[in-house]
């Protein structure tokens, strides 16, 4: 199942010149691929009987039709050329027409898919969603800001293989010092041996008086170990959570990471 655009007014020939240079974009005149690695929203665009196609398929998370309808209407408004819909013929002038055609199509799609008792996909709250991929869309200019300040891990799904929901946690690699989104629950490579789901909260307690609270440059503030505390969060972290310590462990809980691509939030109404 997808949903399709046009992109009236312009060639494939025109989109793949413009495109060049452009991080997200590969392909030729053939066939266009957007693909943002950090948030794994993908989308191709191909030769039409009369204008070129946008093909989004479903279903997604609602962040990828957010980042589809940001970027295709900025790419309309520069070109100064139309979108329209495929499936109604209606025109979409502006980012909120495509948000909102991407969205009702995704939730149709979401919708047959919980009917029919697909168990390839997992669910998440919307918020969840719309976190991670703000974390994510985000994740290099936060590295970059912080700089040799300390590490800014990515955001994970962790899937629950038994109720089938998904939930957000990051990596907390050997107790090193770095930043803590806020999340779910924590990843640990226990001192022990094996990976441990440790709640969120449980870990800002153990780290208390070394947390601050840094404020990226795009307005996000999260809590952050700086890397002048890294040794003292390192032995607090073996202290903690050394193999005395039970926490469930992923093979015990019966859940693995999971890609981004299985993850449905709760977008009906």
């Amino acid at each position: 199942m997808s949903y399709d655009v046009e992109l009236r007014g312009i060639t494939m020939a025109r989109l793949a010149h413009i495109s060049k240079g452009h991080p997200f974009y590969t392909g030729d005149e053939s066939r266009l691929t957007y693909e943002n690695p950090a948030t794994q929203t993908t989308w191709t665009v191909e030769p039409g009987p009369e204008a070129p196609i946008v093909k989004l398929e479903l279903p997604r998370g609602s962040w990828c039709g957010h980042e589809a309808a940001m970027e295709l209407a900025g790419m309309a408004a520069a070109l100064k050329q139309p979108l329209w819909s495929r499936t109604d013929r209606v025109e979409l002038a502006g980012y909120e027409p495509v948000r909102k055609a991407i969205w009702e199509a995704n939730a149709v799609a979401r919708r047959t898919i919980a009917a029919a008792g697909d168990t390839t996909f997992f669910h998440a709250r919307g918020v969840q969603g719309s976190h991670w991929w703000k974390w994510q869309a985000y994740l290099a200019s936060h590295m970059k800001g912080l700089g040799a300040g300390g590490h800014v891990p990515p955001m994970l799904w962790l899937v629950d293989l038994d109720s089938q929901r998904a939930a957000l946690v990051f990596l907390w690699a050997h107790g090193q010092a770095q930043a803590f989104p806020p999340a779910d629950a924590v990843l640990l490579h226990a001192p022990g041996g094996g990976d441990l789901v440790v709640p969120y909260s449980v870990v800002m307690e153990t780290l208390g008086d070394l947390v601050t609270t840094h404020e990226f440059s795009e307005g996000v503030r999260t809590p952050l170990v700086p890397v002048e505390r890294d040794a003292e969060c390192r032995e607090r972290w073996r202290t903690m959570f050394g193999p005395g310590v039970r926490f469930p462990s992923m093979a015990e809980a019966n859940i693995r990471l999971g890609f981004p691509a299985e993850i449905l939030d709760d977008i009906e109404p």
